[in-house]
């Protein structure tokens, strides 16, 4: 049979296992911390990120110039300056200027862009815009 030694764990030295083991706490727990800080600052970052190149909807609640003709479920090319203030969305016989002098006044619709607005007001944004029922929904033309 195997002999067993006996220790006395009064002999032992202490300061050799808690140095150890309180340093790879240390080490697990900064970690832990990095991880959590840059899933943080990925997501804020990421998701402005994603937003500005178009993969996430902007959404806001502007005048809209259109014809009454425009159905639900049909798409319109339409234009706005950089702010995306104001959007025009003739019908295919109509001009821009045609539609904002037709005595026609504008409907504040919830417009949703996908697309980069550019917030500079000499920017004239281009845009593919399907009517909804109390919405529009609009993606970038390049």
């Amino acid at each position: 049979m195997a002999k067993f030694e006996e220790r006395d764990l009064a002999e032992s030295d202490p300061k050799q296992y808690s140095a150890s083991s309180e340093l790879k706490s240390f080490v697990i727990g900064a970690g832990f911390l990095f991880v959590i800080g840059l899933a943080i600052w990925l997501g804020w970052y990421g998701w402005g990120y994603l937003k500005r190149i178009g993969w996430i909807e902007q959404t806001r609640v502007i005048d809209v110039h259109m014809s009454r003709d425009w159905l639900t479920g049909e798409y319109r090319n339409c234009q706005t300056d950089g702010r995306a203030d104001v959007l025009f969305c003739p019908n295919s016989s109509e001009s821009k200027s045609a539609l904002g002098t037709s005595g026609l006044l504008p409907r504040s619709l919830s417009v949703g862009f996908y697309g980069k607005v550019t917030g500079r007001p000499d920017d004239t944004l281009n845009w593919r815009c399907k009517r909804e029922t109390d919405s529009i929904s609009c993606h970038a033309v390049q």
